[in-house]
């Protein structure tokens, strides 16, 4: 048996455009490094007191992360 241990340089980074309930619920079910962006700034404030790094921009979450995720309702695309 193997027994290696994995640390957080091991994950991929996960992106979300779009940070409400429904992309706080699927982030939490991810392990490692999470960065979002969304126009309401108080819910990424909340965010970034987990594990969640608040990206100033869309931009910034489609540059830093490896896979990205598109949490926003139809209306706002």
């Amino acid at each position: 048996m193997c027994s290696a241990t994995l640390d957080s340089s091991d994950f991929m980074q996960v992106g979300f455009i779009g940070f409400g309930k429904m992309a706080n619920a699927i982030a939490s079910s991810f392990e490692g490094k999470i960065i979002a962006s969304d126009v309401n700034t108080e819910q990424l404030e909340e965010a970034k007191n987990s594990r969640v790094e608040a990206a100033e921009s869309n931009t910034e979450v489609l540059q830093k992360a490896d896979t990205i995720i598109i949490a926003v309702k139809p209306q706002d695309m």
